[in-house]
């Protein structure tokens, strides 16, 4: 199951679909958004700035990063 958490200060969207291990790599595949791979395994999309890449609002209904 994903788990999704956002960053208001850092304007960072991350779904993880898995936990990261120390392989883990980066690919942006479009201007603020970045796919992470362990080895071929995708573990997790970051977006950012994610109050500009989302619709309009859609941050304000996100889950927050733990503080």
């Amino acid at each position: 199951m994903a788990t999704m958490t956002y960053d208001r200060e850092g304007d960072v969207l991350y779904i993880a679909f898995a936990p990261e291990g120390p392989d883990t790599e980066g690919e942006e595949v479009h201007p603020g958004v970045v796919l992470m791979f362990n080895g071929d395994r995708l573990v997790g999309i970051e977006i950012l700035p994610a109050s500009k890449v989302l619709a309009a609002g859609a941050v304000a209904s996100l889950p927050t990063a733990a503080e």
